[in-house]
């Protein structure tokens, strides 16, 4: 009877253990896809305010000098840069999909 408590007692201390360790990753996990998320954001906000400067720029051009080789610039970096937050986005659709599974 002893020997099967014993038995017991470790096989408890053992899963006891990998709780804790289970429970550190998680945490860990949480911690960095938190981060990430934060970083993400502040990036999908720099993209925005960065087109936001260049559709106003764009504006500008046209109400002066007309068609330009600085038009076409600012509007091919206009297109760069919804191609990138649509692409920001997707990544942190599989970023939350991944962490959330």
């Amino acid at each position: 009877m002893t020997d099967r408590l014993e038995d017991t007692s470790l096989r408890l201390k053992d899963e006891m253990d990998l709780y804790r360790k289970m429970m550190d990753k998680l945490w860990q996990n949480r911690h960095e896809f938190q981060k990430e998320r934060e970083a993400m954001q502040e990036l999908i906000e720099d993209l925005r305010r960065e087109l936001e400067h260049l559709q106003l720029f764009k504006l500008g051009s046209e109400a002066g000098r007309g068609a330009g080789l600085s038009e076409y610039n600012a509007k091919t970096r206009e297109i760069e840069m919804e191609h990138e937050v649509k692409r920001l986005k997707q990544v942190r659709l599989t970023h939350t999909h991944t962490h959330t599974c």
